[in-house]
């Protein structure tokens, strides 16, 4: 299939498309260092590109594709972000993915949307927000399915994300999820850190009850003279600016 890669930032969406076999005929970025980082990794001469989506003044544009990827900002869903959810300058760039996909005509539409986005999606304004965006792509003529996964599984990083794929209607599919767990290991070819680590491990080299003791008596030690020295600092601090005090 050919893709356009939207949000593209370094290339996560394109790497893994690449690699099943797809081809990528344009894409979007903004940060100039993103784009620095992408031309300089993957094969952009040719390709449309625009550095910011906003400029993008019709669907019409661009170049016809089977598929559209998006990552859309996550920066006002995130737990770490705003979280004024999709009303958001940075996460708002959604209805600007949305635009362009109204202005095609069924034909030229793509046959499939790849959502990604943080888990927090599912939660933002009290899940008025992922309802939001399923209704959107609903509107413009797909059929959705979404599925939340951890990058745990396959590397030794704790990061969950929710995938949304929309379906073009009329044209038929095999739904993608769910993917589980197991599903991923059986087809993996690489190994991971839980693959070398033994499972049993013998009891010499564990810590003795007493050398834990001694740990534990040790942080508190030094736990307790950070206090002291901290309200030290604090109570001299408040005697030099408060007159009569000294």
């Amino acid at each position: 299939m050919k893709f356009i890669d939207f949000f593209a930032g370094i290339g996560g969406f394109h790497s893994g498309l690449e690699n099943a076999g797809h081809e990528m005929v344009g894409w979007v970025e903004w940060d100039k260092f993103a784009r620095q980082s992408y031309e300089a990794m993957y094969d952009t001469e040719g390709k449309y590109t625009a550095s910011d989506i906003k400029s993008i003044k019709t669907g019409k544009e661009l170049p016809t594709a089977d598929l559209w990827a998006f990552g859309s900002p996550c920066t006002n869903i995130s737990v770490a972000g705003n979280r004024v959810g999709l009303k958001g300058e940075q996460s708002s760039m959604f209805f600007e993915v949305i635009r362009l996909l109204n202005d095609r005509s069924w034909e030229e539409k793509p046959a499939v949307l790849l959502m990604e986005n943080v888990k927090n999606l599912l939660s933002s304004n009290r899940g008025w927000d992922f309802a939001t965006v399923i209704n959107k792509m609903d509107e413009a003529g797909y059929d959705v399915e979404w599925e939340v996964f951890n990058s745990s599984w396959t590397i030794p990083q704790n990061r969950e994300r929710v995938y949304i794929v929309g379906h073009k209607r009329g044209i038929a599919y095999t739904p993608v999820f769910p993917i589980s767990r197991q599903n991923l290991e059986a087809k993996r070819k690489y190994n991971v850190l839980r693959d070398v680590l033994e499972r049993e491990v013998d009891e010499k080299f564990y810590l003795s009850k007493d050398k834990v003791e001694q740990l534990l008596a040790n942080d508190k030690k030094s736990t307790f003279y950070k206090f002291l020295i901290s309200n030290l600092s604090l109570f001299l601090a408040i005697q030099v600016s408060i007159p009569g005090l000294k």
